[in-house]
């Protein structure tokens, strides 16, 4: 499942100016892949708004630019429970997009889920019990206020305006991999990770969605166990899948 939220009140940008930020965003995640699966993408796209206006000060908006924060969410519930029982909800991943509105270049920047930092509090809302300020792992505000307060949480810390969101769920990662016919990866050492449901050969290969899923999010089995590791790794993904995509005909169709 594949979320797309927007800021109350954000500013307003042209038709064509916005087709093009999320077309890059969703390029970054795994890209637009053929029209039958664009149309089951579209139908799995869901809509909500996270009302800003109540958190007084925000950072300053950049004009030209959109900054997008994507998320990728471990929520165990709906088909997402075949990857384990948890309880509530965690950003797995967290990167910010910077897109230039105009040329839609874009800048992607990593955001430790484990970073420890003083978070804002937030009310409790949609089944969420909210928090009061706190210092605490990034990641934890969606545990307990949701993406607005997840949201919230990285404008602070980082001191970046962001316009919208998007987020996606195990399932939908696999699903749009898949879509693409796979990532090619040159694996540089045998891996087995119980914990990511993860067991590859070393040497160049192509990965499915369910290989990519557990390659991204693998971490005690591969490098130094580190968060920062595991970025490394998500960060090589991106640039493959991106590779996969711009050498096929699928942008030029």
């Amino acid at each position: 499942m594949l979320e797309k939220r927007s800021a109350r009140g954000a500013s307003r940008l042209s038709t064509m100016q916005w087709v093009a930020c999320v077309a890059t965003a969703l390029a970054i995640i795994a890209s637009l892949v053929g029209y039958g699966w664009y149309q089951g993408l579209v139908g799995n796209v869901t809509t909500a708004e996270v009302d800003t206006d109540e958190w007084g000060e925000r950072p300053v908006d950049v004009d030209g630019v959109m900054n997008l924060l994507v998320l990728g969410s471990d929520v165990r519930t709906g088909e997402n429970t075949d990857y384990g029982d948890a309880e509530g909800e965690r950003a797995d991943t967290m990167l910010i997009a910077s897109i230039d509105v105009d040329s839609g270049a874009a800048t992607l920047v990593n955001l430790p889920r484990d970073l420890v930092a003083d978070l804002p509090g937030c009310d409790p809302v949609d089944g969420y019990e909210g928090m009061p300020p706190q210092e605490e792992m990034i990641s934890s505000a969606m545990t307990f206020g949701g993406v607005g307060c997840q949201w919230k949480a990285v404008e602070e810390v980082t001191g970046v305006h962001l316009d919208h969101f998007l987020m996606m769920d195990f399932v939908g990662f696999v699903d749009m991999v898949d879509a693409i016919g796979g990532v090619e990866m040159c694996i540089p050492e045998p891996v087995d990770d119980p914990q990511a449901h993860l067991e590859l050969e070393a040497g160049q290969q192509t990965l499915d969605g369910e290989d990519s899923l557990g390659f991204v999010r693998s971490r005690y089995s591969q490098g130094d166990g580190s968060d920062l590791s595991r970025i490394e790794r998500q960060q090589e993904f991106m640039g493959a899948m991106l590779r996969e995509v711009l050498d096929s005909e699928v942008m030029t169709n």
